[in-house]
């Protein structure tokens, strides 16, 4: 079995690859899983599988709407989204039922 925690910056910058859920445009890594501010984002950390793709404009508007109004606005259910990102890194394969709230 693959240690997760020896390929956690690597996820991390599978993330940042990926362009933003939302719009398209290059993203970000927002951890739902806080990493705590001043904290080494370049450590490995199991909390960067909490990471969702997010450009600048979505990741702040995130934070300042919550994740309540943001799930609603965009009809995404953010925790399905990373199961899929993770099965994608894992396999290698696109997960395309993530935005289902079904």
């Amino acid at each position: 079995m693959t240690d997760l925690l020896s390929q956690s910056l690597e996820y991390a910058d599978f993330i940042r690859s990926k362009p933003c859920t939302i719009c398209g445009k290059p993203s970000d890594a927002h951890h739902m899983v806080a990493v705590g501010m001043g904290s080494n984002r370049k450590k490995e950390s199991l909390r960067h599988y909490s990471c969702v793709n997010f450009c600048r404009l979505h990741h702040i508007l995130y934070h300042q709407k919550g994740r309540e109004w943001f799930e609603a606005e965009f009809n995404i259910e953010i925790w399905k989204h990373i199961a899929s990102l993770i099965l994608e890194f894992i396999s290698g394969a696109e997960q395309p039922w993530f935005r289902d709230k079904g």
